[in-house]
């Protein structure tokens, strides 16, 4: 028997090759015109598309946070006096000063001229001179010094050493004490967030 012939290939289908040579590539889903490679072609790319959709900046792009000043550093900036608020216990003040007419009483006009030296140099202008009235301070001779600012109160260590006062200053607290009796007329702790140190009270004894 002869052998036979390999079978003629129909003209009408394609070569196997030329086939796969022109069969489009499957996209990401399947599609054959997918462009989804061509989106994902950098890994930056779905980072930055889920970013936009939630209205976030690209890292990198976006600005650190400032870095919170230090309040003593803003306390003593230049030559204006910026004091914290409350009344302070200043060893440096040669008398007691407060920037709050509404806390004295018995107001009378200063000297002509006097003026208020603060820990800075500055020379602030007296208005008044009073006694500092509240529920938990009785201090005579204190200075209205509008410049310190509404709420700044200083009590001068020198001031209530003439007068015949203790003063003494712990780690976290001071104390202020009347040798004649030996009560405790006032008390005061350090905070730690500005470095003064603030009476809780003071009561000075009349003379």
């Amino acid at each position: 028997m002869p052998p036979s012939s390999p079978p003629r290939p129909d003209p009408r289908m394609p070569h196997p090759s030329t086939a796969a040579a022109a069969a489009p590539p499957l996209g990401c889903g399947g599609a054959a015109a997918d462009p989804c490679p061509a989106r994902y072609s950098s890994p930056r790319a779905p980072i930055e598309a889920v970013e936009s959709t939630l209205g976030l900046h690209p890292r990198g792009d976006h600005a650190s946070p400032a870095t919170p000043a230090d309040p003593r550093q803003a306390n003593h900036e230049g030559s204006k006096e910026t004091l914290p608020s409350g009344v302070i216990l200043d060893s440096g003040a040669a008398g007691n000063a407060t920037g709050t007419a509404d806390w004295l009483s018995d107001l009378r006009a200063p000297p002509g001229g006097e003026t208020f030296r603060t820990r800075v140099g500055t020379d602030l202008p007296v208005a008044a001179v009073g006694t500092l009235t509240t529920p938990r301070f009785a201090v005579p001779d204190i200075r209205h010094v509008p410049g310190l600012g509404h709420g700044r109160t200083l009590v001068s260590v020198r001031q209530l050493a003439r007068r015949g006062l203790t003063v003494s200053f712990g780690a976290e607290s001071c104390s202020i004490k009347d040798p004649s009796t030996g009560a405790v007329v006032g008390e005061g702790r350090l905070r730690e967030d500005d470095g003064f140190y603030h009476l809780q009270y003071l009561r000075v004894p009349q003379s």
